[in-house]
């Protein structure tokens, strides 16, 4: 099975820049374009890794970190930081919240894509997000489009289809 990337950033030409560059190396990718979309993705499709950038609208990159490392079920997934910021100030920011690893804007694409590469090359199966992903798959209510169906729901007691 491919790897799961979520690209989460305010910046669609960054989003889509990154997106063009991974895709290239076959992994499945998501997109979010706000802290907020970021975290339920997030805790939606359980990536191996989230691409997140610091400052974003509804919810900054930090706060999103800090609620996906406090999660048992999310904390295990590798947050790769974008960061504007200088270098030794970005690193410092990032460790002390949550995240694994970060890069700075503006940054050569092939070298992010390395970096990812090297990044996931080298993180261990994880029996939490796997079994994360088996139980999403089996409780999900959609069908093959991705729409809720309505014969999947649960209906209120004496309720007839």
């Amino acid at each position: 099975m491919s790897k799961t990337i979520l690209i989460a950033d305010d910046d669609p030409l960054v989003r889509e820049l990154v997106k063009e560059v991974l895709a290239e190396e076959g992994y499945r990718i998501f997109e979010a374009g706000d802290g907020i979309e970021a975290l339920q993705k997030t805790r939606e499709i359980l990536p191996d890794l989230v691409v997140l950038d610091v400052i974003m609208p509804g919810m900054v990159g930090y706060a999103v970190c800090r609620a996906l490392k406090n999660d048992p079920l999310t904390r295990h997934i590798f947050i790769l930081f974008l960061s504007g910021r200088p270098k030794a100030e970005a690193e410092i920011a990032v460790r002390r919240n949550g995240g694994d690893e970060f890069v700075s804007k503006p940054f050569d694409v092939l070298a992010l894509r390395a970096k990812i590469s090297l990044i996931l090359s080298q993180l261990a199966p994880c029996p939490v997000l796997r079994f994360g992903r088996e139980l999403r798959e089996k409780e999900s209510p959609t069908d093959k489009t991705g729409k809720i169906s309505g014969e999947s729901l649960p209906q209120p007691p004496g309720s007839e289809r």
